[in-house]
């Protein structure tokens, strides 16, 4: 659900399901609430 306190980040690039990426960043945003 998106609030008005979310934050959006787009993952560009093909095919997507290989990047580490989302795992990664997901992790770093947790750490710096």
């Amino acid at each position: 659900m998106v609030r008005g306190s979310s934050r959006l980040v787009a993952l560009l690039g093909h095919p997507v399901a290989h990047s580490l990426s989302p795992r990664i960043h997901n992790h770093a945003f947790a750490r710096l609430e």
